[in-house]
């Protein structure tokens, strides 16, 4: 499993680094954690073929994770109609904003892709990777889903946390019980100093931290000392194999 970061920043997009969105390659198979990045651009520039994408999942509905699929579900549409992506969102407000792509003019287009909701539990399996839901609590406050992923491809398993909350009480329990081979954690959301503890008690080989802001990148690194976890900070192009 190789893990590629084309987007690696928070909320708005810096100088050198997209908003959220996060590649997975197994074998001649892709999917994508987000799409807050030009994911249409990207694509092009880095000779990423539509038709080897399987999957985009969506872990929640603002804008820096989901700003790209517009265009990308146009793309797919009009001009690679062999791609049989399946878009799985978490809630109705993005599925409504998007339907009206994939339903456009159903007889000249293609019609191999689909939108899906989701919710907690495992909702995805191919026969390559399994993606089981985990809710967070990060848009409690407008009553909208949010949710983590625990994805498993063979022996390989991936801890995807999303955004979390600024307490961190909404860091995946299942860490504390399930081996992971790798955790990658936004960076932008919660208190170091709370999130540290919960982390330490995890079953995490490595994280890599991504959806970064630079003012929590230097407060993690001054408590690399209290961190048993080797970790690294991602940047856009960034890609790591488990």
């Amino acid at each position: 499993m190789k893990i590629t970061f084309w987007g690696t920043s928070h909320g708005l997009p810096e100088k050198g680094r997209h908003c959220s969105c996060t590649m997975i390659e197994i074998n001649d198979n892709i999917y994508f954690i987000d799409a807050g990045a030009p994911l249409a651009d990207i694509m092009v520039n880095n000779d990423i073929p539509y038709e080897k994408v399987r999957a985009v999942f969506i872990t929640h509905s603002h804008l820096d994770h989901c700003d790209g699929m517009p265009q990308f579900i146009t793309m797919e549409k009009w001009f690679f109609k062999d791609c049989g992506t399946q878009f799985y969102l978490p809630d109705n407000v993005l599925y409504n904003g998007l339907k009206p792509i994939v339903s456009d003019r159903p007889e000249m287009s293609n019609n191999k892709i689909k939108l899906h909701i989701f919710d907690e539990g495992e909702f995805y399996d191919d026969g390559i990777i399994k993606v089981e839901a985990i809710k967070t609590e990060h848009l409690k406050n407008v009553n909208l889903p949010s949710f983590a992923f625990n994805i498993t491809a063979g022996e390989k398993s991936l801890l995807f946390t999303g955004d979390l909350s600024d307490d961190f009480q909404d860091f995946p329990n299942i860490a504390e019980i399930k081996d992971f081979d790798l955790a990658v954690c936004e960076l932008t959301h919660f208190s170091i100093e709370k999130a540290i503890p919960r982390l330490n008690k995890s079953k995490i080989k490595k994280i890599v931290f991504n959806h970064v802001r630079d003012d929590k990148i230097e407060l993690l690194n001054r408590s690399r000392d209290s961190m048993i976890h080797d970790y690294c900070i991602a940047s856009d192009g960034y890609f790591i194999k488990i």
